[in-house]
């Protein structure tokens, strides 16, 4: 007897249900959220996450170094070359 397997991803109740209902965003999708302030504060909210995660990746670099880590591994896993990686966060950077 034979056994079908599926090997698309989708709704497991079919391609109708597909579409049907609405789905969570991805993880990592930013969202806006109707009535959540007006788009001033929600710009200030963004800047200052932005400012957070800039200071924590420079946190980061600096302890990948003192670790011994190289410019040009730090540069593949910024998605960079290593010489934009010296430039932004290396000495004056």
């Amino acid at each position: 007897m034979s056994t079908k397997r599926r090997t698309s991803v989708g709704d497991p109740r079919g391609p109708r249900a597909e579409g049907r209902q609405k789905a969570d965003p991805a993880p990592g999708t930013l969202v806006s959220v109707p009535g959540s302030g007006d788009w001033g504060t929600r710009v200030r909210i963004a800047v200052r996450a932005r400012d957070l995660a800039d200071a924590q990746l420079r946190v980061q670099v600096v302890e990948a170094r003192a670790a011994g880590v190289t410019w040009d591994a730090i540069g593949a896993a910024l998605g960079v070359t290593r010489q934009a990686a010296t430039q932004r966060y290396g000495k004056g950077g």
